[in-house]
């Protein structure tokens, strides 16, 4: 009776040396995972979509700039034990724009031993100042007449100068039919756009509600949201 040995060989070879579950990818606290892989050598690479999601308003998409705006910045990725990074492409850091979609391609050194189980990898962002902002209130002011809005108080931390939003009841202040041309804010605030877009009119008799897309200023702010309306 004969007897191959090669066919020995060939099944105890045939188990993959690294076998992953999952690819988990953490990013900003919260957990992605990507499909697992197999690998028959300690060294290979991980591709790993990235998509900044940050979706910016038609009204405001003008003022966005390549590296300001809601750009989102990677400056470092890590990987978990028992594996280690060799490289990364495209190379970091790296600007990521609103709507942008980014695949890294990650070569990284697994054990020489037989692994099986997760592989976790960390996007690191680059950390932006932010500023707390609390408004106790939003007001209107219409023909020298100052209206406070109802429930309108807003506690939020973000980056400087990042954009935000409030949405206004403007029947509080202003009736129907009135044309609205002109709004400023009070100030550390900088008005970037309304949604409706001005001028607009008050058609809708049953309720009118406006959008103001603000500019976060550079220092903490706690006090009212002024609107002045003409």
């Amino acid at each position: 009776m004969q007897f191959d040995i090669r066919g020995l060989f060939k099944k105890k070879n045939s188990a993959p040396l690294i076998d992953i579950s999952s690819v988990n990818i953490m990013w900003n606290n919260t957990f992605h995972t990507l499909q697992g892989l197999k690998t028959f050598e300690s060294q290979f690479d991980v591709k790993v979509p990235f998509a900044n999601n940050n979706a910016v308003n038609e009204l405001v998409k003008s003022i966005f700039k390549e590296g300001k705006g809601e750009v989102i910045t990677i400056k470092d990725v890590s990987v978990y034990k028992p594996f280690e990074l060799i490289s990364i492409s495209p190379s970091l850091p790296i600007n990521i724009n609103p709507n942008e979609k980014v695949e890294f391609t990650i070569k990284l050194s697994g054990p020489k031993q037989n692994y099986s189980g997760p592989l976790s990898i960390k996007l690191v962002p680059e950390e932006h100042e932010h500023v707390k902002i609390e408004i106790n209130k939003a007001r209107i002011i219409y023909k020298g007449k100052s209206t406070d809005i109802d429930k309108s108080e807003m506690i939020i931390t973000l980056a400087k100068g990042q954009i935000f939003k409030n949405t206004v009841q403007m029947y509080k202040a202003l009736s129907f039919g009135d044309i609205v041309s002109n709004i400023t804010l009070n100030e550390p605030f900088k008005l970037i756009s309304t949604d409706p877009k001005l001028p607009f009119k008050i058609d809708d008799s049953n309720s009118y509600l406006t959008t103001f897309y603000i500019t976060a200023p550079n220092s903490n702010y706690a006090g009212p949201l002024e609107i002045t309306v003409s």
